[in-house]
């Protein structure tokens, strides 16, 4: 089952450095409070989210407002791709399945194969 469902309270996604620049203007255009963190380009928090953007370009969202930040800011604002609550339909169905073909000409009632 999907993510958008779930109440998610912590989130990691890689971006790039031009990405990583839009975010930060973003935050501190929203109040976000910045802080340092060790092995982070730089720590922010708002409300129920907080974020750190480590040097290796991954950004770690937590706290009870993770799923909104993602949904109404992150992705739409800076990643401009949606994929939050959308993995198995992004990364493909991994459990069994069940289906049925016909086989020969497919004629009428003709040979049925299960599987």
């Amino acid at each position: 089952m999907g993510t958008l469902n779930k109440k998610v309270t912590s989130y990691t996604v890689k971006i790039t450095d031009e990405q990583s620049l839009k975010l930060e203007e973003g935050l501190k255009a929203r109040g976000y409070k910045f802080k340092t963190v060790a092995h982070a380009k730089f720590g922010a928090s708002h409300d129920n989210v907080s974020l750190s953007l480590f040097k290796s370009g991954k950004l770690l969202i937590q706290g009870k407002g993770t799923s909104e930040f993602v949904q109404f800011f992150l992705e739409p604002e800076i990643i401009k791709e949606i994929r939050f609550g959308y993995e198995e339909v992004l990364e493909g169905f991994t459990g069994d399945r069940i289906g049925v073909d016909e086989s020969g000409k497919g004629d009428y009632f003709g040979p049925l194969v299960v599987a």
